[in-house]
């Protein structure tokens, strides 16, 4: 009576198919997570930008002295985290309170202006290009 099994040679067979097909996975893989965390930043982006809006209209048409007014207790504007994810820089939720746009900033943060001829103007201070090609700071 013969005996049943594999032979170590078509076990190795087996595990080349797997290897080969996990490295083939691998990289469409976390192309989809990066592209989802930088959706997750731009929707992020849009609320932000909608938030400031709001308080706009129902201020007198003043925007916030800074950010951080947005996000006070009680606030209607923002609530709950605005991570940024850029591929490069840490995820943060840093904002910077500036005085003037500076879209060629690369802080790796959010940043904001509260006066001058760029009030309200709100942007991902970041250089680099996302997975579209696109810089950051374009957004």
């Amino acid at each position: 009576m013969g005996r049943r099994g594999f032979t170590l040679i078509e076990l190795m067979v087996t595990v080349a198919i797997i290897s080969v097909l996990a490295l083939i996975a691998m990289p469409k893989f976390s192309d989809m997570i990066r592209k989802a965390n930088e959706a997750g930043t731009k929707g992020h982006l849009s609320n932000i930008r909608a938030g400031i809006r709001l308080y706009y209209m129902e201020n007198d048409q003043f925007f916030p002295e800074y950010f951080d007014a947005l996000r006070e207790a009680g606030s209607m504007y923002l609530s709950g985290s605005i991570p940024l994810y850029t591929g490069i820089h840490p995820v943060t939720e840093a904002v910077d309170d500036l005085g003037a746009a500076d879209p060629l900033s690369d802080a790796g943060r959010w940043g904001y202006v509260s006066g001058g001829s760029d009030s309200g103007y709100f942007w991902v201070q970041c250089t680099h290009l996302d997975s579209s090609g696109n810089p950051w700071s374009r957004y």
